[in-house]
């Protein structure tokens, strides 16, 4: 009975060991595998803010940079100011491409509601209207 009592015991350590070697592999593997993907999660969040980058905030910089241009009022873009502003509740006289009184009056107005510089047909204010310059 000493024998197979000692067998047995063998036995279950053998396998507890077996077991815990085990366990031990696969903690070993999982936190391998966590490595890898905080690494691959890190690669992704720079590939985002580059793209971000790339994409939003360089085009905004440029965009803020040039804002203050004064633009050349030719007769095509004062007709699509006039339409814009139009559009936007705004009388500038007719849409004839002539930058007379009720025009200028009509872009002073649209700048001062809408928090821009005044007095200049700028970059600003023609983005503001959606007119292409």
């Amino acid at each position: 009975m000493n024998d197979l009592s000692e067998a047995t015991s063998e036995s279950i350590d053998t396998a507890a060991k077996t077991a815990g070697d085990a366990v031990d592999e696969m903690i070993d593997a999982a936190k391998e595998t966590a490595n890898e993907a905080e690494i691959a999660v890190s690669e992704i969040q720079e590939d985002a803010v580059d793209a971000l980058e790339a994409t939003v905030v360089e085009p905004a910089i440029e965009i803020m940079e040039d804002s203050h241009e004064v633009v050349a009022a030719t007769p095509g873009l004062i007709r699509r100011v006039q339409q814009a502003l139009a559009n936007a509740g705004y009388n500038p006289g007719p849409v004839d491409g002539i930058s007379g009184p009720r025009t200028l009056s009509a872009i002073e107005n649209f700048q001062q509601d809408n928090d821009l510089a005044t007095g200049e047909l700028t970059k600003e204010t023609l983005r503001a209207l959606g007119v292409d310059f």
